[in-house]
């Protein structure tokens, strides 16, 4: 009996869908479009949230960072002198690691041995203390964390550039590597490529003391060119720590330097809360995240609003159906169950729509935005939020028919 009730509820609805299909098509499109932009923003923030949250060390790791008076400006710097990593290392008990690194931008790799061709592979690399594994967690596939950047002659490829020079990642510990065809490397060790959360994207890792630049200011305290990460024991105040350490460059230098302050902002924080005025943190990309977000927040409500006001209007003509339904028996329940599952039913097939939407335009999405979004990225959270307001969009836009229209008296 029950199923003879349920059949008959599906063909009533399929009925009513079919006989205004330019009603039907309206109001699919409408939450549809709604839901899908929703969706595409959510995809976006949900990663950018996401940005540099993978470390292990992530609540106390922090970058030292510097405001710099100049005249009546103070502007900040992610730059630091060469020395301050290992003298925070030595001299702050604080510190569990410290290390430095820089940036040297696009370099050559190659190898060959002289009978074979050699592979030239432009590849983005970075200089980096012997901590670096331990700073940051960066899967070391092969290769002792605290050890592989000892050497001066070591090099740490990426997996990506290894299968890419060699063709594989196995037996190439110990092989040699070229820089810009001048420098020989040996491989030490090999790290999976840094994924999409990664605000630091780089192929290969050398030993900052390899850096000439790094040899030659090792005591000197008057430069700028390398960044500076420390790890803080558990425990450490940053305010306190930040407080101890604001003097060290005006110390080291003899209170020559008296312009510069460091200070230390945790890393994972940086990539949205990276702008500052006047020596104080100021927004960033954080700035964009809130604006989008409210503004799929505003798409999706006035989506649901159409939705209802559509259904609203289309149930005031159904007066009629109510009264012949109710004069051969039917009951107010079974009424506002079909009014209310009409109503619902459309609110998931426009959320189904949805989703088929975003897998069309995701790719073209990702090209503009530069990201590697994907609906297999959706949490728990976001999946049982987007059921819940699909559903209690179908339940609101399906309560005037339901609620007035089953009252109907048909004399």
């Amino acid at each position: 009996m029950l199923s003879n009730h349920f059949k008959s509820y599906f063909k009533t609805t399929w009925r009513n869908l079919a006989k205004d299909r330019l009603f039907t098509l309206l109001n699919l499109l409408g939450l549809s479009t709604g839901l899908a932009c929703a969706l595409l923003i959510y995809l976006w923030v949900t990663d950018e949230l996401q940005m540099d949250k993978f470390h292990q060390n992530d609540t106390r790791l922090y970058q030292v960072m510097e405001n710099r008076v100049q005249g009546p400006n103070i502007w900040t710097a992610p730059s630091a002198p060469a020395p301050e990593a290992d003298a925070l290392a030595n001299e702050m008990p604080e510190v569990e690691y410290a290390v430095a690194t820089v940036d040297p931008g696009i370099n050559t790799l190659s190898v060959g041995n002289g009978s074979a061709p050699e592979k030239d592979i432009k590849s983005n690399g970075l200089y980096a203390g012997a901590d670096f594994f331990h700073v940051f967690s960066y899967n070391l596939i092969d290769g002792n964390p605290g050890q592989v950047l000892t050497d001066k002659k070591a090099i740490v490829l990426s997996d990506l550039l290894a299968r890419r020079l060699f063709g594989t990642t196995e037996n190439i510990i110990g092989k040699t590597v070229q820089l810009q065809h001048e420098q020989p490397y040996t491989v030490s060790g090999i790290f999976t490529n840094p994924g999409i959360h990664s605000s630091e994207q780089f192929d290969y890792i050398l030993p900052v003391l390899s850096l000439k630049d790094a040899q030659d200011n090792r005591s000197n305290w008057d430069n700028t060119f390398c960044s500076t990460f420390v790890v803080l024991k558990p425990g450490t105040n940053p305010a306190q720590f930040n407080s101890k350490i604001a003097g060290l460059i005006v110390r080291k230098s003899n209170n020559q330097i008296k312009y510069r302050t460091p200070f230390i902002q945790r890393y994972s924080d940086i990539y949205l809360y990276g702008r500052y005025e006047a020596g104080v943190q100021s927004g960033g990309r954080i700035d964009y995240v809130r604006l989008f977000s409210l503004i799929a927040l505003f798409i999706l409500v006035i989506a649901c609003i159409n939705f209802m006001n559509l259904s609203t209007a289309k149930a005031a003509g159904r007066a009629k159906e109510v009264g012949i339904k109710k004069v051969v028996g039917a009951g107010r329940g079974t009424l506002i169950f079909q009014f209310l599952g009409e109503s619902i039913g459309m609110a998931f097939a426009s959320l189904l729509l949805a989703i088929c939407w975003v897998s069309l335009v995701l790719p073209a999405f990702n090209n503009l935005t530069a990201k590697q979004l994907s609906l297999y990225h959706l949490d728990i959270g976001f999946v049982l939020s987007a059921l819940g307001i699909t559903l209690f969009t179908g339940l609101v836009a399906g309560s005037y028919p339901a609620l007035y229209l089953s009252g109907f008296k048909p004399i």
